[in-house]
């Protein structure tokens, strides 16, 4: 009889908008992953991140649904997601317990992939590598990463779908520099925080412009343990107009904010210095 293979499980810390989605429906699609109850869990940065205290549950029975256009069955899963998120987040079912339960003889690999998880500490990743180890769980991190203007872009574009009062480019404007924005795309800090904890076979570090590629698939699909599907370079996940053009002053002033982000990726990942266009003059 074979040694029973260690349950794998995939902590992905983003970035948003550079692929998390797509990397969710990819696992799913194999047989022996059982993600839960949804892709992104949001536990540690509601936890440890202000700017995130949105996704913290402090009382069950305040959530209301009215005024919102969702079918009984919708109401039914968020009631769930709520729930779980309350009883995960307060500890009275601890995290790595409630993964544990998602394994079985089926299913060998499982996963939280919440893209704001990018900016949580060294302390905090120690943390959660240490209470999954502790049953029995082999930890590996994601983290895809797209061209620092790009990423502000479709962000932006994702909060016009929901508010259209401010054009992309204006909202863009308003928040390329914000706290929210720059939590999500200082790959660099995450890069290190990561790096203090994780042994480098134990982290994928993808880029966002080559991810579809037959041989980036193959490479993430071995580092997960999962099978090959190269079907999925034409899979694109959340993509909407992504075309949506800026003017170059407003692209230039993005780029120079996130200067020390091309810097650092261009030295750490040389192929970013051709794949990422927002890049400074020089970068």
């Amino acid at each position: 009889m074979g040694l029973a293979l260690q349950n794998t499980f995939i902590l992905g810390v983003g970035a948003q908008k550079s692929g998390s989605t797509w990397v969710h429906h990819y696992l799913k699609n194999s047989p022996h992953f059982n993600p839960g109850l949804m892709k992104e869990y949001h536990i540690w940065d509601a936890l440890f991140i202000e700017s995130c205290k949105k996704y913290l549950v402090k009382n069950i029975e305040e959530q209301t649904f009215k005024g919102v256009k969702l079918t009984p069955e919708e109401i039914e899963r968020k009631k769930d997601v709520i729930a779980l998120r309350f009883h995960v987040q307060s500890d009275s079912l601890p995290y790595e317990q409630y993964f544990a339960s998602l394994m079985n003889g089926e299913f060998n690999l499982t996963g939280d992939i919440t893209p704001s998880y990018a900016g949580l500490q060294a302390e905090t990743y120690q943390l959660i590598k240490k209470r999954l180890e502790s049953v029995g769980f082999k930890v590996k991190v994601v983290f895809l990463m797209r061209d620092p203007v790009e990423r502000c872009l479709s962000a932006s574009r994702m909060q016009n779908r929901i508010n259209q009062k401010v054009s992309v480019a204006e909202n863009l404007a308003a928040l390329y520099s914000s706290k929210r924005y720059s939590l999500r795309t200082n790959y660099h800090h995450t890069i290190l925080e990561l790096d203090r904890v994780f042994e480098p076979q134990d982290i994928y570090y993808g880029i966002f412009e080559e991810m579809f590629t037959e041989v980036n698939i193959e490479k993430f699909s071995k580092f997960c343990g999962v099978p090959y599907n190269f079907s999925w370079g034409s899979e694109k996940i959340n993509s909407g107009n992504d075309h949506i053009s800026i003017d170059s002053e407003l692209r230039k002033e993005i780029s120079d904010f996130y200067s020390e982000v091309y810097a650092y990726c261009n030295e750490r990942f040389p192929q970013t210095e051709l794949l990422w266009r927002g890049c400074p003059p020089g970068s």
